[in-house]
């Protein structure tokens, strides 16, 4: 499956919880990895920022961020590969 680069403008709200969402249960199911981890981080960050984005869902999205960002570190044993 080849990533294609699209403007956060161009993105509808839905489509980028959706794929947040599904990124997340694909991350679980793959084991995690550092680089899985780090395109959820940036969803997670796209969705904080959105304007049409509800404050609660933003403040979540930004905890949860928080949160991602850790597992979005390279680790030491696997020399930040996934």
């Amino acid at each position: 499956m080849a990533l294609q680069i699209v403007k956060e403008s161009d993105v509808r709200l839905e489509t980028l919880v959706s794929s947040t969402l599904f990124l997340m249960s694909a991350f679980v199911r793959q084991g995690g990895s550092v680089r899985l981890a780090s395109i959820i981080l940036r969803h997670l960050e796209q969705l904080a920022e959105r304007a049409e984005v509800g404050s609660v869902l933003a403040a979540t999205c930004d905890q949860v961020a928080d949160h991602w960002a850790v597992l979005a570190r390279p680790r030491p044993d696997d020399g930040g590969r996934a």
